[in-house]
């Protein structure tokens, strides 16, 4: 069975089309992420230099999923 993804820290850097947002990780590299299903429910508006908690995928490193909005 498959070990859940640990959350990793970033900040948003620019707010994409289609629900898309550009991250940068505290290591430094920068993902495509988009919104969690829990977050888009609830309609939190995610802005340029929030600090997120993302989940990256298992497939594809470059991509992951915004779980949680630290303001």
């Amino acid at each position: 069975m498959p070990q859940p993804p640990s959350p990793v820290d970033g900040r948003v850097l620019e707010v994409l089309p289609d629900g898309m947002f550009r991250v940068e990780l505290e290591n430094g590299v920068k993902i495509l992420a988009h919104v969690a299903d829990r977050l888009a429910t609830h309609f939190k508006r995610v802005l340029p230099g929030d600090r997120v908690s993302v989940e990256l995928t298992e497939t594809d490193r470059s991509r992951g999923r915004i779980r949680e909005i630290k303001r």
